[in-house]
């Protein structure tokens, strides 16, 4: 199709036309691309949002675990104290008692 508006001009209105149709053409097709890399990096954006919080969920968890298990660690060290001192005391006597059996001879 050709624009005519007399003379020359005419043809040359066409063509800055033609042009100016182009790079708007180029123009949305780079405004459609970024509006698509937005969007996909929205989309990666949300995902890593829900890992972060998953994770930090799975921290807090562990937290807890890790104060339980040292409370435990605590009391059976403590358990133990005892018992090595009841052990160490059993021995005590029975070593005395032994010296005491064995002086007698």
């Amino acid at each position: 199709m050709k624009f005519e508006r007399g003379g020359s001009s005419g043809n040359t209105d066409a063509g800055e036309l033609v042009i100016e149709n182009d790079r708007l053409k180029t123009t949305i097709m780079v405004l459609q691309q970024k509006l698509k890399v937005q969007d996909d990096t929205e989309g990666v954006n949300t995902r890593l949002q829900a890992e972060v919080r998953d994770h930090e969920e799975t921290v807090e968890l562990l937290k807890n675990q890790v104060e339980e298990l040292t409370a435990e660690v605590i009391s059976l060290k403590s358990k133990l104290e005892v018992s090595a001192n009841k052990y160490n005391s059993t021995i005590s006597t029975t070593i005395s008692e032994n010296e005491r059996k064995y002086a007698d001879l």
